[in-house]
Order: C-alpha cells, then structure tokens, then sequence
C-alpha cells in the first residue's frame, strides 16, 4: 500500500521500481558486496529514496521548450503540405498528360519541395498576410528563388531533371520561368490567407499527444524513405 503509485500521487515508473528494491532491503537486510556489513533497515528510507531519484535521475532539458514546440510545429506543416502538394501536382501532372502520375522523387505520397516551401513562406511571408500585393510579389522572388536551387541540387545529387521549362517563353536554364512564377505568387497569396489558416484551426483541433504520435511515426517513414 505504500508504495502504490495511485495512494502516493507518482508518476515515475522508474521511481516507483526502485522505491519498490529499497523497501525490500529494508524488509530483508543483505550482506554488501563491497563490505561485509549488513544493510540496516534504516540506512534509507522511502522518502529519502524519493527525492534521491527524482535529483539525481531527471531528464536533462535538451532544448528550451519553447523551441522543441517550434520544431515540432514545422515538422508537423512540413509533412502536411509535402503530403497536399503532392496531391496538388500529382493531379495536374496526371490531367495535363492525360495519365496517372504519381510525383515526387520519393515512393512515400510527399513533395518534400512543397513541405519546405511552406515552411519558408511561413517563416518569410506570413508577416505579409494584410498585404496582399506584396506578399504577392515577394512570394514570386521567394519560392522562384528556392525552385532554382531545388532544380539546381537535384540535377547535383541525382543528375537527372525532375522538371524542364526549357520550351516555355522566358525561362531561365530550364529550371525556372516566368509563368511558373506568376503561379508561385498567387499560390503564395492564396496559401498565406486562406489556407494555412484553415490547415492551422484544423490541427489544433487534435490531440497534442496523439499528434505527437503521428508526425513521429511518419516522420521515422520520411527518413526511411
């Protein structure tokens, strides 16, 4: 009955298994591998036991709160929108081609270059939310900006091309063009206004410790992937 957690208002497995070992020596006195002493039963008390393990054996703050909250926050968008904009781009692919194509380098449904783009207009563009010609323009520079390096480094690392604006007007090296800018500064509007906040209501709408779960596990999938 002491050492039941429910009486006693414990939360620490670990401290209730060794609360548990020292109330046995306590009950049954043993001899010491070090010296040949026998262990009194009140060389340690429960309560002292209790506060020797909750200083000695509590977990060390990695990273300030508030920044492990932010972290989590960004790998949590990061999956969502690398997961709705290879919805997004494996439609229009698959209509403009007459085909099902399934987008993305990856055999997971995700765009990773759509989960960090967003990740860069929240971090860049959201300040711009009551601005809407601005955002507009600023999201062109922006993600037109991040396309290029994109194109740049997986022709790098894969050496291939995942895409080619080489035979629409005013592109740039292939990788880039004016049309697909115009389309980023729209998206980026639309996105910054309309539907981050609408993503955003609907996430806090779950539970924080199931959605902890959830992001980890796809998360692990991701990096498997």
């Amino acid at each position: 009955h002491t050492l039941n957690p429910r009486t006693q208002g414990m939360e620490s497995t670990a401290t209730t298994t060794i609360l548990t070992i020292t109330a046995f020596f306590r009950l049954h006195p043993v001899k010491s591998m070090a010296k040949d002493k026998m262990f009194s039963k009140t060389a340690i008390t429960v309560d002292a036991a209790a506060k020797i393990i909750n200083k000695k054996n509590k977990a060390p703050q990695i990273l300030p709160p508030a920044m492990e909250a932010k972290i989590f926050e960004i790998l949590t968008y990061f999956i969502i929108y690398s997961f709705l904009g290879w919805i997004m781009e494996s439609i229009v692919r698959s209509v403009s081609e007459k085909k099902i194509i399934n987008t993305g380098f990856l055999k997971g449904p995700v765009c990773p270059i759509y989960g960090i783009g967003a990740i860069i207009m929240l971090l860049f563009l959201e300040r711009y939310q009551n601005k809407p010609i601005l955002l507009f323009f600023i999201a062109i520079i922006v993600l037109t900006t991040w396309e290029y390096l994109v194109g740049v480094l997986l022709e790098k690392i894969f050496h291939t091309k995942y895409w080619d604006y080489s035979e629409q007007k005013f592109n740039f090296q292939g990788r880039i063009c004016l049309v697909n800018s115009i389309c980023w500064g729209i998206l980026g509007v639309i996105f910054v206004k309309y539907i981050h906040p609408f993503v955003k209501d609907l996430v806090f709408k779950v539970d924080i410790r199931l959605l902890h779960y959830i992001i980890s596990i796809i998360a692990i999938v991701l990096l498997a992937d």
